[in-house]
């Protein structure tokens, strides 16, 4: 990725097949949670799939203890 946050220019494509057998990197970003549930706001974590890859499942950083507004920072 560029230092931009934009795409490398070789990844910017009219046809999505010239990507195939090109590596590319993902980042995911989890600022924080707003507004849960009190009966829901103990040690929250957030998890997440992509859709090329539906069996392996991903887990973010555990917000200890109850907190309705968890920041993650992750």
């Amino acid at each position: 990725m560029g230092g931009d946050g934009e795409p490398d220019d070789e990844l910017l494509v009219d046809d999505p097949a010239e990507l195939l057998n090109k590596e590319i990197f993902f980042k995911v970003k989890i600022d924080k949670a707003m507004n849960l549930p009190n009966d829901l706001c103990k040690n929250v974590f957030v998890t997440y799939i992509f859709k090329h890859e539906p069996e392996i499942v991903y887990r973010g950083p555990e917000s200890e203890g109850k907190n309705p507004n968890p920041v993650f920072n992750f």
